[in-house]
């Protein structure tokens, strides 16, 4: 490395940014690569509620069970019972790592991040997504003005949560620490930010994960516009999404589901 290159580091802080996907196997590899690091972050922000604060603290000092924790969690939200398991199945592992990551370092500062506001918009977002699912798969009609009316505030509403999470992410870090972030999605806008701030962001990713057919649409909006993009192809990944749906009630998980759907698009690309 050369001595201008050292220069610029200098009062520089490393920050680790640890992405995630939308599946259980990743929290998984997560966890097993957390527990076995010889060195635990001073600051973990995780991508939880920021009113959970107070009962992840309670959890990582052991004064509740995981039963207690996730009804806690059920009870602060209002949270439907499919809503919190989905929760509670994607995010166990990484819940459980926290007594011990608080017994490997007692001083941890562990800081959830998200808005509340942010949850129960998602929710919002997630009750008129299976309500249009469920209008076509039983009418087998595509509601082309309903889908893009949904599909465009839905992009709308990511991009500016995303915006509110970095700067969120930003205001808790702390240069003379070492910094850990848990977080979901496209990580450039983050990256780049703490680039500008003086951090060096360290990237790793848990699992690799192939976009689900609406994912595969909302990132085609973000790169074209929704308005470039041909009625056809959005009919198409509608159809794609119906199927997905099929494969997850049929299937015992979502990682089963999107495993499954993943080796069929692989067979048909073959």
């Amino acid at each position: 490395m050369s001595s201008d290159h050292l220069e610029m580091m200098k009062g520089k802080s490393e920050t680790h940014i640890y992405i995630l996907n939308k599946l259980r196997a990743s929290s998984l590899k997560f966890a097993e690569f957390i527990q076995e690091s010889s060195v635990v972050p001073e600051i973990l922000l995780l991508n939880f509620p920021s009113t959970t604060q107070k009962l992840l603290e309670a959890y990582g000092n052991g004064l509740l069970s995981d039963e207690e924790f996730w009804n806690t969690w059920q009870e602060l939200f209002d949270l439907s019972d499919p809503f919190i398991k989905a929760l509670q199945y994607q995010f166990t592992p990484i819940v459980q790592t926290i007594p011990l990551l608080r017994f490997r370092n007692p001083q941890i500062q562990l800081i959830p991040y998200q808005d509340d506001q942010a949850l129960s918009l998602m929710k919002h977002f997630k009750e008129q997504l299976l309500l249009l699912t469920y209008r076509t798969r039983v009418t087998r009609k595509i509601d082309l003005t309903a889908w893009k009316e949904y599909l465009f505030d839905e992009y709308e509403w990511n991009k500016s949560c995303i915006e509110q999470l970095n700067t969120r992410i930003l205001m808790y870090l702390q240069k003379t620490k070492q910094n850990a972030i848990l977080y979901q999605g496209d990580v450039k806008s983050l990256r780049q930010i703490l680039l500008e701030e003086g951090y060096i962001p360290k990237v790793k990713h848990f699992g690799r994960y192939w976009r689900a057919p609406l994912e595969v649409l909302s990132y085609l909006i973000g790169t074209k516009g929704l308005e470039n993009i041909p009625d056809k192809c959005i009919q198409e990944c509608i159809k794609a999404h119906i199927t997905y749906i099929d494969y997850i009630l049929s299937t015992p998980t979502i990682d089963d589901a999107h495993d499954r759907w993943t080796g069929e698009k692989i067979k048909k690309s073959l």
